[in-house]
């Protein structure tokens, strides 16, 4: 996942999940102070943020981990602030007005995090398909089913690639009284794969009316490429 999509993911859940632990703040009767509200903030957000991070990556060792770092901080914050004190009414209302303004604010800039994000995703996502669809029409066009009859042999292929577009490839070319007849593979799968195939077929054919000897047009196609195209060739 690019950077920029993976900062709007990972702010959704900081600002999401701050905004839950403040809401369950304001649900306590006692008192709070500003650096208590903002360390609440840093240390359920942070970790949140790290829960998302091991369970995206599959790191469930992270689990272990986190739970009791989780606890040791919340512990370790309220050994500094200290005791609390029960608030009046008066003072309940302000802390829950105070704490209800700075909610908002964080599930607004959770919201926004989250649709930037499902909007970056979702283009880059449709992008791709898009381009996959287009190189499996070009691989469909350029590896169509074969079934034809030279002389007294008959021939009949098709290629069914593993993904939407494959590397696989096998083509007959008449020259004149003689045809050639081959069979490639274009080690991986994709569009990259794709491409390369639909290259070695053009090769092929452009190279094989200048001989007569179906073993010489397999080499030629091949020394055509790059030395490092013709290690995926097969």
């Amino acid at each position: 996942m690019p950077l920029a999509s993976s900062s709007l993911f990972f702010a959704g859940v900081f600002c999401l999940f701050a905004s839950l632990v403040l809401i369950g703040s304001s649900m306590n009767p006692r008192s709070q102070s500003v650096g208590e509200m903002i360390s609440d903030i840093f240390i359920g957000g942070g970790f949140a943020m790290l829960w998302a991070y091991a369970g995206t990556r599959r790191l469930i060792w992270w689990f272990l981990i986190l739970g009791p770092l989780e606890a040791v901080a919340f512990s370790l914050q309220a050994s500094i602030v200290g005791p609390h004190q029960i608030l009046t009414s008066l003072d309940l209302a302000h802390k829950v007005q105070r704490n209800g303004y700075i909610e908002i604010l964080l599930l607004v800039a959770a919201y926004i995090s989250f649709v930037s994000f499902f909007n970056r995703e979702g283009a880059r996502f449709f992008r791709t398909q898009t381009e996959v669809r287009l190189a499996g029409e070009i691989h469909r066009a350029m590896v169509p089913p074969k079934h034809q009859t030279i002389g007294n042999i008959e021939f009949f292929g098709t290629a069914i690639p593993s993904s939407e577009v494959g590397g696989d490839l096998f083509d007959i070319v008449e020259s004149g009284p003689t045809w050639h007849a081959y069979v490639a593979d274009v080690s991986g799968h994709g569009v990259a794969a794709g491409i390369l195939m639909s290259m070695i077929k053009s090769t092929a054919r452009c190279n094989s009316p200048s001989s007569t000897n179906p073993t010489n047009s397999s080499p030629t196609s091949t020394t055509s490429c790059s030395p490092s195209l013709r290690q995926r060739i097969t």
